[in-house]
């Protein structure tokens, strides 16, 4: 997902279908192994914890779906109408934003040169530490890929103020449980 976000708000969002399971399915079925199985590999190359024959090996298999990832996030970007400049930091959450070649991609200078960018945007990753009003006691949120849950959780929060809100929820999870 693309949200631009400009002025403290949200200028709009952006949904790409190539995620970090369009990856997996690139190495089940190029390698021949389960979905199961590829997106264990996927995490070890993610890691780093694959031997090195390995990793290029799938760096060369990966190499067309990031090209084609960044070519959706250019198109998603051209989109936005009505924003002069595009903000100067793009932000990476999910775990298929860890994937090697995905930050990369984003810090060429090539793509930004048809978008209204002020400068070459800085790119990092959400930690969560950044996510407000969730408080990790168990120390176990570390990754990039805990952002999109926790996320959740904050909206859930913040929707937890709005009875009408939270009554509305609670009747439709209670009437589809009746049916």
């Amino acid at each position: 997902d693309i949200a631009v976000v400009h002025k403290g708000g949200v200028e709009g969002t952006k949904m790409l279908a190539l995620g970090g399971r369009a990856f997996t399915k690139r190495l089940a079925d190029k390698l021949g192994k389960s979905f199961e199985d590829a997106e264990r590999v996927k995490l070890k190359y993610s890691a780093d914890r694959l031997s090195p024959e390995a990793m290029v090996k799938i760096k060369e298999l990966f190499e067309g779906d990031v090209r084609v990832w960044l070519s959706g996030v250019e198109l998603a970007l051209s989109e936005f109408r009505g924003i002069d400049l595009l903000p100067s930091k793009i932000f990476l959450c999910g775990g298929g934003s860890l994937l090697p070649g995905i930050k990369e991609a984003l810090l060429s200078p090539h793509w930004v040169e048809n978008l209204p960018f002020a400068r070459q945007p800085k790119v990092s990753y959400i930690e969560p530490s950044n996510v407000r009003d969730v408080v990790d006691k168990t120390g176990k949120l570390k990754e990039a890929s805990d952002i999109t849950p926790m996320t959740l959780a904050n909206v859930a929060i913040e929707l937890a103020g709005e009875e009408g809100v939270v009554s509305k929820i609670l009747r439709s999870v209670v009437g589809v449980i009746q049916t």
